[in-house]
């Protein structure tokens, strides 16, 4: 109610600095809005791993996600190993990770296959993650927008390396030690 009044005040007002006021209002009530509905979408979505242990949350957000991609062929392996070697610390930026790396697909890419791995590497005790698709265009712009950036201080923040392929296939690969 308050975006909408200080709204609807602007139409009504005829002196330049009131109106510049109640656009400034409206710009900080709907930052406000948008800060709080992230936040509170973070702990729905966190929530969700602790009610379903982070293998089941991973596969609820591949299921929603491969029925939002109609038409693509999307695989996803989890490798029961790795998801015991990732410590729960690390859980919620992987899922970030992952919400991140599936937004950026939908918004920047038309694959017609999307796969995903998590995978445990015994001979380096490491697992690894991938997440690649062929919708990637030569086209594309060598910049990294800021999904990518999100994606590598995750990566950072839980001691993992990242690599970043922009071949034949866009592939984002994250190896975490132990």
């Amino acid at each position: 109610t308050a975006l909408q009044a200080e709204a609807a005040s602007i139409s009504k007002t005829t002196k330049k600095k009131s109106r510049d006021e109640a656009i400034f209002n409206v710009i900080k009530l709907s930052k406000n809005m948008m800060l709080s509905t992230r936040e509170i979408i973070k702990k729905l979505n966190l929530g969700l791993i602790e009610d379903l242990g982070f293998e089941s949350a991973l596969i609820e957000l591949f299921e929603n996600w491969k029925r939002r991609f109609k038409g693509v062929k999307f695989e996803y392996s989890i490798d029961e190993k790795a998801i015991k070697k990732i410590t729960k610390k690390k859980t919620a930026h992987l899922y970030r990770i992952f919400q991140e790396a599936l937004t950026n697909i939908s918004k920047h890419s038309s694959p017609k296959k999307i796969q995903i791995s998590i995978k445990y590497i015994g001979n380096t005790d490491r697992t690894r993650i991938l997440i690649s698709n062929d919708g990637f265009g030569s086209d594309s712009s060598n910049q990294e927008g800021l999904g990518l950036i999100g994606i590598a201080e995750r990566v950072d923040q839980i001691q993992g390396t990242l690599e970043i392929s922009k071949k034949k296939l866009f592939k984002i690969i994250i190896n975490l030690s132990k």
